[in-house]
């Protein structure tokens, strides 16, 4: 019996380590000159509930440090896209062709930014964010009117199909870097 767990054991690490670890990194991560070290940071923004079942979050604390004082849920207002827009807004950046190559081979021609040239990349975190936040839009169309607050259009335009197709991608977000094709 522990010859047979062990093996167990030995071939998830395996799995595990095939694609790489949070210490060396994984496959799919971009390579930047520097590590980025691993820091553990506890979350404080977990919802509450009252006896009846309905959800409440405590608001920041207006004195506490970054980030913890910054509110990005609630009613809408300019403060909150103001904060949206300080998180979210300088998400890409230019990469070299060597950058490009190890990223995403010979197919990166494809991808070459026709307004800025060389290639604009981002980390999909920060499009997740992104999409997040057309979400949180797309709940109040009394504040942002349906396609005016987009920069992908067709996707995030507040219909319920739109809507379905921004969860679904979020169902599937990761960490990579992903491409902007033409520029877009």
């Amino acid at each position: 019996m522990f010859a047979i767990l062990s093996a167990i054991l030995l071939a998830k690490l395996h799995a595990q380590s095939h694609f790489g670890t949070y210490e060396t990194s994984f496959d799919t991560d971009f390579f930047f000159p520097l590590r980025v070290p691993l820091e553990k940071v506890k979350f404080w923004g977990s919802p509450h509930f009252y006896n009846n079942g309905t959800p409440w979050i405590n608001s920041p604390d207006e004195a506490a440090p970054w980030p913890e004082n910054v509110r990005y849920v609630g009613e809408p207002s300019h403060e909150l896209d103001e904060n949206w827009q300080r998180l979210i807004g300088k998400r890409y950046f230019s990469i070299s062709d060597e950058e490009a190559e190890k990223i995403w081979g010979d197919r990166r021609h494809e991808y070459v930014d026709q307004n800025m040239g060389g290639y604009t990349a981002g980390f999909d975190v920060f499009h997740t964010l992104h999409c997040i936040n057309e979400l949180r839009k797309a709940l109040r169309p009394d504040y942002y009117p349906p396609k005016s607050h987009t920069l992908h259009g067709a996707l995030h335009n507040g219909t319920p199909r739109s809507v379905a197709l921004t969860i679904s991608m979020l169902r599937k977000h990761n960490s990579d870097t992903y491409k902007i094709h033409g520029g877009s």
